[in-house]
């Protein structure tokens, strides 16, 4: 019986091949990828011939079909994306679905990820976690969901568009003031650069026109979602109030433990000191 093997490729930096990648890629029958013009620039510098047919999301379904005959043959193909893991915010998820229900064998090359990327370089302790992918673009479900992910006490990590993570950040802010953020960009490449602060305070170095970034909001400060952030700011801000008094009133008024009152009051008090 044939095999499906799913591979991962490098996101950025091309020597993060894996040799076992490399090696599955020379010897299958045939690659299926996201964007062959893509994928054969890297077949070409890795010194890989093997026949590559296209197959990006709107046609795994399509292809599928087609595949299965080909392994119902007891031939071997790979599938790539264009870059990283095939079926985290790529493709290959549905193929692999199809493939299996027809009692084919499916097999993976594990390696490069935005995801693992981020955690591994952010300094953020990360787990749990919940990747939910790209945001959607309507303002009313990003809305939505943010609101969602902040009752949870998980780091959130999503991918956006460079072009829009400043309105995304600032969307972020009604759900998750105070909470430290992480922005990764060009992962693994040459200008690789992590972005750090906390949402409600300008990231103005992260935000860029073009490519797409890895966004990471910290949990454990619990922001609850019926906490309006009007008062808080009211709170935070009052001159009048001691350490102590802002720290009792966020807990009586909004829920928090009191470290988490005292993690916001000091970051508040930090972003005031010149």
């Amino acid at each position: 019986m044939g095999t499906l093997w799913i591979v991962a490729t490098p996101i950025g930096h091309v020597d993060d091949i894996s040799l076992r990648a490399i090696e599955v890629l020379k010897t299958v029958d045939g690659i299926l990828a996201e964007d062959t013009r893509h994928s054969g620039r890297l077949m070409a510098r890795l010194g890989i011939t093997t026949q590559l047919k296209a197959c990006d999301q709107h046609k795994e379904s399509q292809v599928a079909v087609w595949l299965e005959r080909h392994l119902a043959q007891g031939k071997s193909w790979a599938y790539i994306s264009d870059a990283g893991t095939p079926g985290i915010s790529d493709p290959g998820g549905r193929l692999a679905e199809h493939v299996t229900e027809a009692g084919h064998i499916v097999r993976v090359v594990p390696g490069p990820s935005a995801v693992t990327a981020a955690i591994m370089g952010a300094g953020l302790v990360a787990q749990p976690f919940l990747f939910v992918g790209f945001l959607p673009r309507k303002q009313g479900k990003i809305e939505r969901l943010l609101t969602q992910y902040a009752s949870l006490d998980v780091t959130i990590i999503f991918y956006e568009a460079a072009n829009r993570l400043e309105k995304t950040l600032t969307l972020c802010e009604s759900a998750f003031l105070g909470r430290r953020v992480v922005v990764g960009r060009e992962l693994t490449k040459m200008h690789e650069t992590f972005h750090r602060g906390r949402i409600g305070e300008p990231l103005k170095p992260a935000f860029v026109d073009k490519g797409e970034v890895v966004v990471m909001i910290e949990g454990g400060v619990e922001l609850h979602v019926q906490s309006d952030v009007q008062p808080m700011k009211r709170i935070l801000s009052d001159a009048n109030l001691t350490k102590k008094d802002k720290i009792k009133r966020l807990k009586e008024q909004h829920q928090f433990s009191r470290n988490e009152a005292y993690d916001l009051v000091e970051w508040w008090r930090s972003e005031e000191t010149p």
